[in-house]
């Protein structure tokens, strides 16, 4: 019961959360965006089992009816598109067996120290680590831009946890931690970092959510209910692990006999009952 009481509070939590990152993206002006991918769209928190995988992504964004301000040699204007990023990234709340694998810059340029990895963290903290974008034709108006792509891949501690993916360093001495291009010098395609006077900077964090292991809980979300039965059958109809379309691990074999039958039925059929995971 009291493990239920828990898992209440932590959908509770877990709702604040969205609604607190809804209100961001509403007003955010322009900063650092982290995101994860729940199995169908980038969103700003996924909740998984030990061991899992997430992929995630970071970019930089601005809101397109409150852009930054950017003054160059060439005037004043608002940012068009992103130029550079400079700074690192970090997790927190990492334990021993979680790490970063498999990150990628997917932005036009970089220096090889943007996407270094050491324990929790990517991206060197001098000058050296930046990703850039170069535009040698007209300056689209770009409001969000993926900086790289990567991996956390978690241990099998089966704690319960949230780990946050967030802004390490942003610049270095006198570099800007994000540079834009302007509207005022599209053709000479001058840029700079927002200006005090203009819309804030405000970053969006992306969090990750480990919970208990449940085996019957298909889609991690804490509950055993309807939407697993369905993934269940899918899994049932196709019966044999080997199957080419039967999902991957094949995660309704809960007898872990090679094969999805009545005794996994059965097995799923009990915590189905339960509803909630213990």
């Amino acid at each position: 019961m009291r493990n239920r009481i828990r898992l209440r509070a932590a959908g509770a939590a877990g709702a604040l959360v969205a609604m607190v990152v809804a209100c961001i993206d509403a007003s955010a002006a322009w900063g650092l965006k982290f995101e994860v991918w729940n199995g169908s769209a980038w969103t700003s928190s996924v909740n998984v089992a030990a061991g899992s995988v997430v992929k995630f992504r970071f970019g930089a964004y601005f809101d397109a009816d409150s852009p930054p301000v950017i003054t160059t040699a060439d005037g004043t204007g608002t940012a068009q598109a992103l130029t550079r990023f400079t700074g690192s990234n970090r997790a927190i709340g990492f334990v021993a067996g979680d790490f970063f694998q498999n990150v990628v810059r997917t932005i036009s340029s970089g220096n090889p120290a943007l996407i270094q990895i050491a324990g929790n963290r990517i991206g060197g903290t001098a000058v050296t680590s930046f990703g850039s974008q170069l535009f040698l034709a007209d300056v689209p108006f770009e409001t969000y831009k993926q900086i790289y792509t990567g991996e956390v891949r978690l241990s099998p501690d089966t704690s319960s946890r949230i780990i946050e993916i967030q802004n390490n360093t942003f610049g270095s001495g006198n570099t800007a931690g994000l540079t834009f291009y302007s509207s005022a010098s599209l053709v000479n395609k001058q840029s700079g970092a927002p200006q005090a006077g203009g819309p804030g900077r405000l970053d969006i964090t992306a969090t990750i959510q480990v919970t208990a292991p449940c085996p019957s809980d298909f889609n991690h979300d804490g509950l055993v209910n309807e939407s697993d039965f369905i993934l269940f059958v899918i899994s049932y109809q196709h019966m044999l692990c080997s199957f080419p379309a039967m999902p991957a691990g094949c995660p309704a074999d809960l007898n872990a006999d090679t094969i999805v039958d009545d005794v996994d039925f059965t097995i799923f059929g009990h915590a189905y009952d339960e509803l909630e995971c213990p």
